[in-house]
């Protein structure tokens, strides 16, 4: 534990030796969070999909932002933001050259926030807020219409089960249900009727050897 505490703390005296640099970016359904580790001080935590840096060019690659804030101002700005909004904030971001972690030690975020300047509009990622909101839906021959929950990474979709409807969660591979979760929900639906059947005949036989 200690060892891992050390190699954390190695990690955010990198990251303050960094420049400040303004950050823009589309928060991820994940959003807003918060940790509190190694006896640390809370830490705002914060995903982004798209992204830029200053007046830099837009960069489609998911980070993981950390910084230093009180919980209950964590709690607060969970309540007020949600996926897919522009955010701003004040970073110092990892050198490209950083050195590569270690078997075991804590993975480091992809920039320390300094300060954050909450929700904004801009021009150049508005239109990639706009697409990466747009659902995923999937429509499978046998399991129906399947849509990608992006904060929990799975497809959720509902089938007939006898007379009543079930719910159906599968992991997702990108943009698509992962192959062996979806045949594996195939089989089960493609059995329900059966199993339905040996439920019903299993419950009658049960009620006349009752009475």
């Amino acid at each position: 534990m200690k060892q891992y505490a050390a190699r954390e703390a190695e990690q955010f005296a990198l990251l303050e030796k960094q420049p400040l640099q303004e950050l823009v970016g589309v928060l991820t359904p994940r959003g807003i969070g918060g940790v509190q580790t190694s006896g640390r001080p809370w830490m705002l935590v914060v995903f982004v999909s798209a992204w830029r840096l200053d007046d830099g060019p837009v960069h489609e690659r998911e980070l993981r932002l950390l910084g230093p804030m009180a919980e209950r101002t964590i709690n607060k700005l969970q309540d007020a933001t949600k996926g897919f909004e522009i955010v701003r904030m004040r970073v110092r971001m990892l050198p490209p050259d950083r050195p590569t972690p270690e078997k075991g030690d804590p993975s480091p975020p992809d920039g320390l926030i300094v300060e954050w300047q909450g929700v904004v509009t801009d021009e150049a990622l508005a239109p990639v807020a706009t697409r990466l909101a747009k659902p995923v839906v999937v429509v499978d021959p046998v399991l129906g219409t399947l849509t990608l929950d992006r904060g929990l990474g799975r497809f959720d979709g509902k089938v007939k089960w006898g007379a009543s409807e079930a719910r159906l969660s599968i992991d997702g591979v990108g943009k698509k249900p992962a192959a062996k979760g979806l045949a594996a929900a195939r089989d089960v639906v493609a059995r329900g009727a059966h199993w339905e059947k040996l439920a019903r005949d299993g419950a009658v036989k049960d009620l006349f050897e009752t009475w």
